[in-house]
This record gives C-alpha cells, structure tokens and sequence, in this order.
C-alpha cells in the first residue's frame, strides 16, 4: 500500500551502500533504514518515521561521532532559521522534538558520552515565494538522518504548487542524486539554491512551450487566411532542408498546411528532414513562412522554381507532382519521386548540388541564393 510513496523520497542508496561496506549480518539494520525511509505517507516527512529502525546506524558509530553528527546538524538549522526566517519562510516540523535533541546535544558533557539512542530526527522546510512570479513559489523539505552529514545525506522533497506529478517526480528525482553528491558536508543551503534554479528551469520550459503553441496557433490562422491570387498565375516549387522532422504535431502541420494552401509535394521525416512542394507561387511563400514561425534546429530552403503559367492554361497544367501530400521516411523513394517527375535537379539541392548532376556552382540560380538566405531565419531551437 506504500509502493506508490516510494518515489517521493528516493532513497535506495541506503541499501546500495550499506550493502557493500557492511557484513552479510549487519545488512539487516540497512534494510530497516530504507524500509522506514519509504514507508511514511507522501504528505509529510515525520521525524520520528526514521527513529527505531535507524538506531542500529547509532549503534555502529561511535558516540563521539554520534554526537558530532547531531551537532553539526543543529549548527547548520540554526544557521538556516537566521537566513530564512526573516519573513516565515522557515518552519521546524517538530519544535519539541528540536528543542529535545538541543536540550540532550547541550547537556552532554563529553561526545565520549553521549547518548543519542532514541532522539528524533530533524525535519523542518524552507519555503520561496517570488512577488514578481508567483508561479516560481515553492517550499523544499528536509530531514535529517541520524548520520547526516557524516556518511547520509539529507533527504528533502520539493514542492510546487503548479507543478504536475511527473515535474514532481523529475525534480525530486534530480535533488536527490545532487543530495547524494554532497554526503559528508553540510548541503541544505545548496539543495535550496539547486531547488530555486531547478523550479526557474521547469517554469521557463513551460513558458516556452505556450509561445510554442501560440505561434502554432497563429500560424495555422495565416494559413486559413491567405488568399490565392487569380492576377498573379505563378507556379512555385521549393525544396526545404531540416536537421530533422520528429515532431508528431510539427509532422501534422506540415501536412496540413500543404494541403489547405492547394500545394502537392512530400516530406521526408527523420534525420534530415526534407520537404518538396509544388502549388501556386504565393501559397509556396507562405508555407515556408508558416513553416518558420515554428522553432526547427535547422530549416533552409536550398531550392526553388517559379514558372509563368500561360494565358491559355493553369496552374494545375504546370504541376509535374500529384496534387496530395505524401510522407516518406525513405530518402531514396523521395529521390525516385522527384526523379520520375522531372524534378531531379531540384532535389539534388537538398544536397547542394546546383545546376543538376554537373554540380557547378555558377548555375545556381538567384533565386537559390535568395531562398537560402531567407530559410536560415527559421533559425536554431531547442530539438522538437
């Protein structure tokens, strides 16, 4: 019935550990350890959940370091509680469980002869509240085994408020392996940092992925909106090259917006990424502009035609590809595509050969030029 609060405190180090510097008779205690670290409810981190089953870890140190260890923990909250709790930022779970360990810790007049069996651990959280982005607030929970800082390190959870499960369980997964780096130093004040700069990441990501999706929007709004001209009866081709198409909904616009804009083509998806169209020439426009407004690691139109349609004839009379569109990820059949079509020498710029199979550079055309320069603004962005 607890196995779904396990994730929250990640502790499987204890085990890992103690298994490999202990003896087979001593690995009990260890598991007792982790059993009673994963065992408390996910809602609260109780000091007294790590009592019993951590005494054997008392036991195995020597009182000496027994006390070293709870003296170094009441020095590092004390130093916490100044920095924090200016503004209640800073709660003790427990004071009477605090103000015992204190009370025992004080009294003792000599580590030789401390008595540390039985006291309970030291749980408290810190919380940050940001007045200029609420949505950064969040508090970090901590607990201190009996061991802690010496040879345990602090267990501590993060809570954010407007975080989903599973950027609860990425951040805390991450806390804790950072926590376990720092075993045998005093490591709450860089788990908070490390916590604020983890929450600020979490939250610039989903900023981001809503411009994403606004642009996606906006974009599929100019495309439902573009208007086909009957004066200017032009023909466009273009060849855009992409590090890579992966993207299952960037994949659907693709196909979408080519069809909406009465262009015909195909794409090829994986690594790289590589889109032919055909269709009146201004549609062709503002598909690669469509196309722009979403983030790409790399997008380049490497190739274009436009060809005058004819008074005496239309823009389908010229269309050497089907009207559909077509996804591929076999870049050999997009090659056979554009080969039987006619258009070998505009996929070979996919590969930046100009002017066909003789590859001289000299037959590139303006518009070549032109269309590259205008596609690099599709510009560099995280992998979608």
């Amino acid at each position: 019935s607890h196995a779904a609060h396990v994730h929250h405190l990640s502790v499987p180090w204890v085990v890992r550990r103690q298994a490999r510097k202990t003896s087979p008779s001593a690995r009990i205690p260890a598991l007792a350890v982790f059993l009673a670290l994963v065992l408390p409810s996910a809602g609260s981190l109780r000091p007294t959940s790590l009592n019993r089953a951590s005494q054997p870890l008392i036991r195995r140190m020597s009182q000496a370091d027994a006390f070293d260890c709870r003296q170094r923990q009441l020095c590092e909250v004390e130093a916490l509680q100044s920095m924090y709790d200016v503004d209640g930022s800073f709660v003790v779970d427990d004071t009477d469980a605090h103000e015992l360990l204190k009370a025992t810790v004080e009294s003792c007049s000599a580590p030789e002869a401390f008595g540390g069996e039985g006291l309970p651990c030291l749980s408290f959280r810190i919380a940050h509240s940001d007045t200029e982005d609420t949505a950064l607030s969040h508090s970090v929970k901590f607990l201190l085994p009996e061991a802690y800082p010496v040879s345990q390190h602090a267990v501590c959870r993060i809570e954010w408020e407007i975080g989903s499960r599973a950027d609860h369980e990425f951040l805390n997964g991450v806390i804790d392996q950072y926590s376990e780096s720092l075993r045998g130093e005093e490591s709450c004040f860089m788990l908070v940092q490390r916590a604020r700069e983890l929450i600020q990441e979490a939250q610039a990501e989903k900023t981001q992925d809503i411009a994403e999706d606004l642009a996606l929007q906006e974009a599929v709004r100019m495309v439902q909106d573009v208007q086909i001209s009957e004066r200017k009866r032009v023909l466009g081709r273009r060849l855009i090259y992409f590090h890579h198409i992966i993207n299952e909904g960037k994949r659907q616009c693709i196909i979408e917006w080519a069809v909406q804009l009465q262009l015909g083509g195909y794409s090829k998806i994986g690594w790289p990424g590589v889109i032919v169209v055909e269709g009146p020439e201004e549609c062709c426009q503002e598909y690669v502009r469509s196309l722009q407004r979403l983030r790409w690691q790399l997008m380049v139109v490497r190739g274009e035609e436009m060809e005058e349609c004819p008074e005496d004839s239309s823009i389908d009379d010229l269309r050497k590809m089907h009207r559909g569109f077509e996804e591929t990820d076999n870049m050999s059949l997009l090659a056979e595509r554009c080969r039987q079509a006619g258009l070998e020498e505009l996929f070979l710029t996919s590969m930046k050969i100009y002017g066909g199979r003789g590859g001289e550079e000299s037959k590139k055309g303006a518009g070549a030029e032109q269309a590259e320069a205008r596609g690099k603004k599709g510009g560099a962005g995280k992998r979608r």
